[in-house]
């Protein structure tokens, strides 16, 4: 299959226009995704440093269960901001170059 940026470039008028929409969609949708991002990543380290603290009666009571729990949410999070972070690269590649380098 071929990707809109290699028809736009054949000289197609309607993969013109479309590699046009999607270039300006894109610059409303890339600050969103990072901030997105940002929010996944500080929610993660929130959960990592409050499960981390130093009251060891509490690492003892906390069961195998709630341990695979917050390992899978933890995973799930990881998952979602790789997912995300794919999705900024492939906008990246048809965004306005002005518009790259001010974010």
């Amino acid at each position: 299959t071929i990707g809109i940026m290699e028809r736009a470039a054949i000289g197609s008028s309607n993969a013109k226009e479309d590699f046009d929409v999607l270039s300006n969609v894109s610059t409303k949708i890339l600050p969103s995704l990072f901030k997105l991002v940002e929010s996944l990543n500080q929610s993660s380290l929130s959960k990592k440093s409050s499960a981390g603290g130093d009251d060891e009666a509490a690492m003892e009571i906390e069961t195998a269960s709630s341990s695979k729990e917050a390992q899978s949410k933890n995973q799930q999070s990881t998952q979602l901001v790789e997912a995300v972070t794919d999705a900024i690269g492939q906008l990246a590649k048809i965004c306005p170059r002005e518009f790259l380098q001010n974010l």
